[in-house]
């Protein structure tokens, strides 16, 4: 079998995705392919030993994304495909989809998020609103990344397409690299602080979060927080965190792959306060590291947690700021770390989840 990725992101958690779906298709023994834009922050050299690597032109404009689907297409004629799989929404994914049969298509957020968007990313937004309906029509198969996300699919789309729809638990999807120390940290955030890390978002709650870490600092003062994200924060928020300057660290920037693996090592637990959520990334790449995880009651974050064991999950910011505490005990974090490892290693082995999805494309589950 012949398997394409076509990934049409260049940086963050999409193409770290892309990478993770063309290695377990290639360990399961598939003829694989992957499709990157020319300026994806990626290695190539370390995939080309896994199967063929292609790049194509990515300069913007929507002239030139429509030049961009042809070079796609005729990397996919090239590499003659038996199962295509575009594993993002772009305007670019969609012209190159257009020109596929029976492609396989990957919907991390079924819902839109609560968001601030521009007159010209809400144009785009709609237009890939209204293809998304005509590709999910074509697909042999939809991919979503939990059941919360299968049931909000299915409720919008409708109950005819239940037979094309797969759920891939994501693993932990961020490559093995070489910690790195961000160069705003000192000695005082050496270790044991709790992480908020991915771009920073209204529908995350930064917010929330900051009010709850800073109720928790006048019983818990020596307690530490890293948000590490680009992305507007509120300016109230930004006052607290730079009243609490010595507690509170805030990268609001682009994290790089090896920035993240030294975040990740030193928390102590990861913090997911969203307000809505069908799937994150996040969640599987904190059990990887043997993290504990507090994640908000929604329901696409809250079913890859089992409360009290592998993390908690809490319903707003009292409960939150309840969790930040009694994480503070290094029994407990080392158990719960142990734990979520054990969890990630039965359920979200990525591999093993790719195989499930090819059995369904094969009509084999």
């Amino acid at each position: 079998m012949r398997v394409a990725v076509v990934c049409t992101v260049s940086d963050g958690g999409m193409v770290h995705f892309a990478q993770s779906c063309f290695r377990a298709i290639a360990e399961l023994g598939k003829d694989a392919m992957v499709i990157f834009p020319q300026r994806a922050a990626v290695d190539l050299k370390p995939l080309e030993a896994v199967g063929r690597v292609c790049v194509y032109d990515d300069r913007r404009g929507i002239s030139n994304g429509f030049t961009a689907a042809r070079s796609i297409a005729s990397h996919l004629e090239a590499f003659s495909p038996d199962s295509i799989w575009f594993t993002d929404e772009t305007i670019t994914s969609a012209a190159a989809r257009a020109a596929c049969d029976d492609p396989v298509i990957f919907i991390h957020d079924v819902r839109p998020h609560l968001v601030k968007m521009s007159v010209k990313s809400r144009l785009r937004f709609l237009c890939l609103l209204m293809d998304r309906r005509r590709a999910i029509a074509r697909a042999s198969r939809v991919v979503v990344m939990s059941n919360t996300a299968r049931d909000d699919l299915l409720t919008q789309y409708g109950d005819r397409f239940y037979d094309r729809v797969s759920v891939l638990r994501l693993g932990a999807t961020a490559p093995n690299c070489s910690a790195l120390v961000p160069p705003e940290l000192d000695e005082a955030f050496d270790g044991g602080f709790f992480l908020f890390f991915g771009a920073i978002e209204k529908y995350k709650n930064v917010e929330g979060l900051v009010r709850a870490f800073s109720s928790l600092l006048t019983e818990r003062p020596f307690a530490r927080l890293i948000i590490a994200g680009r992305g507007a924060i509120e300016e109230k928020t930004l006052r607290i965190i730079k009243q609490h300057h010595r507690s509170i660290v805030l990268l609001n920037r682009y994290i790089s792959d090896g920035e993240l693996a030294y975040l990740m090592m030193g928390a102590r637990a990861t913090l997911l306060p969203y307000l809505e959520a069908t799937q994150s990334g996040v969640l599987p790449i904190s059990y990887s590291f043997g993290k504990p995880v507090v994640t908000s009651d929604a329901p696409g974050l809250s079913e890859f947690v089992v409360d009290g064991v592998t993390g908690f999950v809490v319903k707003d910011e009292v409960g939150l700021a309840a969790a930040m505490d009694k994480l503070l005990d290094d029994d407990l974090v080392r158990r719960m770390g142990e734990a979520g490892r054990a969890y990630a290693k039965h359920e979200l082995d990525f591999t093993g989840n790719v195989a499930k999805i090819i059995s369904d494309i094969n009509g084999e589950s």
